[in-house]
């Protein structure tokens, strides 16, 4: 090695050795000013032993020793600035790494001890928590500890940082020990309780209370937990047993006098119930939201949960009463007046559903799902432009807001606009390709535009998605009926009676279908059955009556016409084919009568008039036939006998 080389190989030695030095003592301070005699004053004294150990060890190569102090220097300050970094993001609150949205956080605080020679439940708790979750084979549960909180605003804020389920905080001393759960993430559906007080004060006889207290304490309070974490995790058949089981611990802990039972008996009852909502037994939500309004009556969530499965009962006075209580005890959560304003809808109570929309809208102006529903109650109230800027408005707010594209659609059909209904429609299907009634339909709107084809290829979407349901059938039904496939008209008619035996509807088109085959006597056995169900249904006399006119029985079909026009007085089409069933009797008068009927109710049907005119023609009132055929043209200018009808006038003018 050249004097140039060992000159610059001793300046970086120095220079590094130097580092180290500073570096040793900056831990060393760190230690002593912050964070007290721990691993940086470990780290201090590490890099004084390296630097003496390198000056009395002996190594052959200057650079291989500069090299050597060079890499623990780089190694040095790369510890300092991860813990450096670490302690920044520890200012910051954040402690270890949030909870990811597929998994669960529980944080455990560390119990803080105020006075006495009490036991610190901390650890305990945490290996007891971790043991239960291991046992009860729970996935995806993280637990962490972080250091002692007081205040249960400083646990949700740790709880937020974190994204975790909940935090256990508290604190002990020699009466026992004090903790509270604070919930920090919302569940969907019945809404969570944020507090949880667990354990109580002022234990006369703390010996009495470690032998016989703690142990069932410690198991109320492990079981409790486990039972919110299955919550937490959906699992609610798990819910309800571990829950369950807790509640039944606390029937069972020993009473010591002086010593008061563990806490926090209302929030098992409040997420037993919740749990009993998810799963649909209503009846049984209710009961425990009861026991929790009885142990704890101030908690207006409770009563805003009970309004919620009273609500879905179908219960709507006694859903109201309760969103009333809770509306009582907080007037500032804009989600209650809008489910009170959902069951003033039900009851029919318009006015009323609108004022519970507006607060709704006041409280959060940014409330889509408020416009939403405050558009469906003037769809109710028959304005339908004040729904359509509803809808406008919650879909600004929510682009992807399904539900109001698709209401929308169907107040847009309602003011008589496919086009713009498949276009909503179309964009409902788009953000959710799963909603079926969206498909359903843009069929209608299909067929209200003519065609069939696109509408049969959404009802058949419709029904790949819900098979159960008549309606898809029969109005696939009637579009390949349109189509003049009466075959696979009747194939789909079957299936919705098959769904629904008392689809009379369904007879009747079927009926028309087997017409269409020229097959009446079938046809006349499903409009009977079509009357049979619905006695009522004027329009399956009217296609009977024209069955029997098929088969040469004018006297049966007039019959049936005449029923029909006594359900219907106004039914221009039974004067018409009754006028038709005269002629053919030769009874041109009154054909004559009858037609002149059709057309006083229905004066924009060509063939009314085309049809009278061939009576008058037939009775050479000729003034009479010219006049009627000169309607017949004018209605309809592009009829394919248009040249023989031309050829009539002609003649009768002579």
């Amino acid at each position: 090695m050249g004097t140039e080389e060992k000159n610059i190989v001793d300046q970086l030695t120095n220079l590094f050795r130097n580092l180290l030095w500073l570096l040793a003592a900056t831990a060393i301070a760190t230690a002593v000013l912050v964070r007290g005699l721990g691993s940086y004053i470990i780290l201090g004294i590490t890099c004084v032993l390296i630097i003496l150990f390198l000056r009395k060890v002996s190594i052959r190569h200057k650079k291989w020793k500069t090299l050597s102090i060079i890499l623990l220097t780089i190694l040095t300050v790369g510890w300092i600035s991860i813990n450096i970094y670490k302690d920044i993001r520890k200012a910051q609150g954040i402690l270890f790494k949030p909870a990811k949205s597929d998994e669960l956080l529980v944080i455990v605080a560390q119990f803080e001890k105020r006075g006495g020679s009490g036991i610190d439940p901390t650890r305990r708790i945490v290996e007891r928590l971790q043991s239960e979750i291991e046992e009860a084979n729970m996935q995806d549960i993280r637990i962490e500890t972080v250091p002692a909180i007081d205040i249960k605003e400083k646990a949700r804020e740790t709880g937020d940082i974190h994204n975790a389920v909940f935090v256990i905080w508290g604190w002990y001393d020699s009466s026992g020990f004090n903790s509270y759960f604070t919930v920090t993430k919302e569940s969907e559906g019945p809404l969570a309780k944020t507090e949880i007080k667990e354990i109580p004060t002022e234990l006369k006889e703390f010996n009495l209370f470690i032998r016989e207290g703690l142990p069932a304490h410690m198991s109320y309070f492990m079981t409790s937990t486990i039972g919110y974490l299955f919550y937490w995790n959906r699992e609610y058949d798990k819910t309800l047993s571990a829950i369950t089981a807790a509640i039944k611990i606390f029937d069972q802990s020993p009473r010591i006098e002086g010593i008061q039972a563990p806490g926090g008996l209302d929030s098992l009852y409040f997420y037993r119930g919740n749990a009993y909502y998810f799963k649909g037994d209503l009846d049984q939500a209710i009961v425990d939201y009861n026991k929790a309004i009885e142990l704890d009556p101030s908690y207006g969530v409770t009563y805003y949960n009970r309004g919620n499965a009273y609500h879905f009962k179908g219960d709507l006075d006694q859903a109201i009463v309760d969103y009333n209580k809770a509306i009582e005890f907080d007037p500032s959560y804009g989600v209650t007046y809008y489910n009170r304003g959902n069951a003033y809808h039900f009851k029919g109570d318009l006015d009323q559903a609108i004022t519970d929309y507006n607060k709704a809208i006041e409280l959060d102006p940014s409330y889509a799902n408020a416009y939403s529903n405050r558009g469906n109650v003037y769809i109710d109230k028959s304005e339908p432009d004040l729904a359509i800027t509803d809808f406008n408005k919650a879909i600004a707010l929510d682009p992807s807001h399904a539900i109001a594209y698709f209401n929308r659609g169907n107040t847009y059909m309602d003011k008589g606009d496919p086009d713009l209904a498949i276009t909503d429609y179309s964009k409902t299907i788009g953000i959710d390709a799963s909603y079926a009634s969206a498909y359903f339909n843009r069929g209608r709107a299909y067929m209200d535009k003519g065609d069939p084809d696109l509408a049969i290829t959404d009802y058949s979407k419709f029904i790949e998605l819900d098979p159960s349901h008549p309606n898809a059938f029969y109005n696939r039904g009637n579009a390949y009926k349109e189509k003049g496939e009466p075959d696979l008209a009747i194939t789909d008619y079957n299936k919705a009676i098959e769904l629904d035996p008392s689809y009379a509807n369904a007879y009747s088109n079927r009926g028309a279908a087997y017409m269409d085959k020229g097959e009446p006597d079938l046809a006349i056995a499903d409009y009977s059955k079509t009357i049979e169900l619905d006695p009522s249904h004027a329009f399956a006399y009217l296609n009977r009556g024209a069955a029997y006119m098929d088969k040469g029985e004018p006297d049966l079909a007039i019959t049936d016409y005449n029923k029909a026009i006594e359900l219907d007085p106004s039914y221009a089409n039974a004067y018409s084919n009754r006028g038709i069933a005269y002629k053919e009797k030769g009874d041109l008068d009154l054909a004559i009568v009858n037609y002149s009927k059709a057309i006083e109710f229905d004066p924009s049907k060509a063939g009314f008039y085309f049809n009278r005119g061939m009576v008058y023609r037939l009775k050479d009132f000729n003034v009479k036939a010219i006049y009627d055929f000169q309607m017949y043209l004018h209605l309809h200018p592009n009829s394919p006998n248009r040249s023989q009808v031309e050829q009539w006038i002609y003649e009768l003018k002579k």
